[in-house]
């Protein structure tokens, strides 16, 4: 009976590892830092909801930040270094799996990191959701921007594996590298 008994409680205290191990590893939303002031709090409150779906969804980290920093036109690398010091901050480490949007007045970068970024999106990927989040936003559409943004994880996501999309030309010069937009002129 002693002997059941230990194996009852090694399993049982197996199981709480396992679940505080996967509780501990699920993805997180990390909620929209609108510092730009671009939505109101109803907007946040219905964009920071759909966020947290799409990172339970995919499993993946999720942040969104919007700055009036300027950047200005020639200091595209101080916005990416500012997005990647920001994801950091978040998550712990550019190794943590996850997507983090900046949408500065000035520029827009994302920043994929772990298996987003490695599995998920190749460089047409990233482009594509990049373009249609950029016409958005020069629509001054910005809940629109961010929906779009949502709708193209969840789309890669359900895609799986960039190298399965029909659609990949690992020879397509076009793609060879990812695009950041700037428009210091534009707001």
């Amino acid at each position: 009976m002693k002997k059941l008994f230990k194996l009852f409680t090694c399993v049982l205290a197996a199981a709480v590892v396992s679940v505080t191990a996967a509780v501990s590893a699920a993805a997180y939303s990390y909620g929209i830092d609108d510092q730009a002031g671009l939505y109101s709090a109803e907007e946040l409150s219905q964009l920071e909801a759909r966020q947290e779906e799409v990172a339970d969804y995919t499993g993946w980290n999720i942040a969104i930040v919007t700055t009036n920093t300027g950047f200005g036109e020639n200091n595209l690398s101080d916005a990416i270094d500012y997005a990647e010091n920001y994801y950091e901050d978040a998550f712990g480490s550019l190794n943590e799996t996850g997507i983090l949007y900046l949408i500065d007045l000035d520029w827009r970068h994302i920043v994929l990191c772990g298996d987003v970024d490695t599995v998920y999106f190749n460089n047409a990927r990233k482009n594509t959701m990049h373009d249609a989040c950029e016409a958005r936003y020069k629509d001054y559409d910005d809940v629109g921007n961010l929906e779009t943004f949502y709708n193209y994880l969840v789309k890669y996501y359900d895609a799986g594996p960039y190298e399965n999309d029909p659609d990949y030309d690992p020879d397509n010069s076009y793609y060879a590298n990812t695009v950041d937009y700037n428009d210091s002129s534009f707001h």
